[in-house]
């Protein structure tokens, strides 16, 4: 291997994240939203497993405090409420409000417009090719973040 993992994934994310970034703009204003709002109503409209702050946390790599911002932001703007489970206080559950549901519709379609521009040239076998190797580099990611924190 050489620097062109790191290189092209740095330019990767850089592109894509401004493409997306940049069809975004409208729907933060139009919505009075962030754009990682915006991704957090995502996560949490077309990921079953995504419950509560911790799910979060755990699954998309962000801080607690960062999270908790977030979610109190999408509180105060109707966008999901937080609900309380009995047998353990420290967990609150998220629940989308329908405001969410139509803002995800919006997202969706820009998704996949954004999505058709950066795969427009590549086939599906090297879609799905493409797909499994980010899977795993993104796994061994992980291990190794694992491995740092419990040193």
């Amino acid at each position: 291997m050489n620097k062109k993992l790191i290189e092209n994934t740095f330019l990767l994310e850089k592109y894509a994240k401004k493409l997306i970034n940049k069809k975004l703009e409208k729907i933060c204003v139009k919505y009075d939203l962030t754009i990682q709002e915006i991704f957090v109503i995502f996560f949490l409209t077309n990921d079953n497993t995504i419950n509560s702050a911790c799910d979060i946390v755990k699954k998309h790599c962000f801080s607690k405090a960062y999270i908790s911002k977030i979610l109190t932001s999408l509180v105060n703007k109707n966008y999901i409420i937080l609900v309380n489970n009995n047998e353990d206080k420290r967990y609150q559950k998220i629940k989308l409000l329908p405001k969410s549901k139509k803002l995800n519709i919006e997202f969706e379609n820009i998704h996949k417009e954004a999505e058709e521009i950066l795969m427009k040239s590549i086939s599906e076998d090297e879609y799905e090719i493409f797909c499994k190797v980010i899977e795993k580099i993104i796994e061994n990611s992980k291990n190794y973040k694992e491995e740092i924190v419990n040193v």
